[in-house]
């Protein structure tokens, strides 16, 4: 009977280490070299971390939680907080490696996300450390060429337009990415190249919600090596929709305008009829006290 006993706090023991081990693998995560010296050749804005922070939202905050909240979820390893040092002590690269490519429980993004997106997010978390200094990117021997990007809208065959010149030429084989802005973020109409002559086109549903004169604002991004730009514009390309309050008609006091006269007269009557008691009460004690 001691045998087994002994026997079973010895594997007891075995088994706690090897949980322990296995945990502290799973911490320990190492990035290759060059991917974390690897830093980003557009400086960080209030742009790119307000386009983070939505992305953030959409896909990272489940786990890492809103950030210096401390409210992540209850996970080995630990997502973090974003603010936390542990995060802000990594590089840009660091980060950058480990949203792209993930691990365990960590979806791997790179798949689902462009690079300037998870630079965006890399931004976002910077904006959390007031003493963080971006590095400057080694230009030496890099060219970065500049984008004069032109949008249209084609209602004959309904197609988004976008016309891209690299440093006053014909922009060849750039990356062309083309998003609408709607309420509930970035809707994606694709990614392709421009072609010889710099033209790069995108199929729009025409049905598409607008605002009353059936304007989306659209989004484009356009990329080749280091150089990259990114365009927002209203074009006149989806259906013209006058937006109505979310509970009209559907309740009788959603607004005063459609209210009838009695029950208008009703409540202003009540409102006057409560101020009056509230005064006529205050008054009475007022005079009470004087008299004690």
């Amino acid at each position: 009977m001691k045998n087994f006993i002994k026997n079973k706090i010895v594997f007891t023991i075995i088994l706690l280490l090897s949980i322990s081990v296995a945990a502290l693998a799973q911490i320990k995560w190492e990035v290759p070299k060059k991917d974390n010296d690897k830093i980003s050749f557009q400086m960080f804005n209030e742009d790119m971390a307000n386009d983070g922070r939505l992305l953030y939202e959409l896909s990272c905050a489940s786990c890492h939680g809103v950030p210096t909240e401390t409210n992540y979820a209850l996970m080995v390893p630990s997502p973090g907080d974003p603010a936390d040092e542990v995060m802000q002590n990594q590089t840009d690269g660091s980060l950058f490696y480990k949203i792209a490519v993930g691990r365990d429980q960590m979806p791997k993004f790179e798949d689902v996300l462009a690079e300037d997106e998870i630079w965006n997010i890399v931004a976002y978390f910077r904006s959390f450390n007031p003493s963080y200094i971006q590095p400057i990117p080694d230009l030496d021997g890099i060219v970065i060429p500049e984008f004069d990007v032109e949008l249209a809208y084609d209602e004959n065959v309904d197609k988004l337009v976008v016309k891209v010149k690299a440093d006053g030429s014909t922009g060849l084989d750039v990356e062309v990415s083309a998003f609408i802005k709607t309420m509930f973020g970035k809707y994606a109409l694709g990614k392709t190249l421009t072609n010889s002559v710099g033209i790069a086109y995108f199929d729009v549903d025409s049905k598409i919600p607008g605002d009353s004169l059936g304007y989306l604002t659209t989004i484009v991004k356009v990329k080749k090596g280091y150089g990259f730009k990114k365009v927002t514009e209203k074009l006149q390309m989806g259906t013209p929709t006058t937006k109505i309050s979310a509970i009209a008609g559907r309740h009788l006091w959603s607004t005063d305008d459609n209210a009838p006269f009695w029950l208008d007269f009703i409540f202003h009557a009540t409102i006057i009829f409560i101020w009056g008691a509230m005064f006529i009460v205050i008054y009475q004690l007022r005079k009470l006290k004087k008299v004690v």
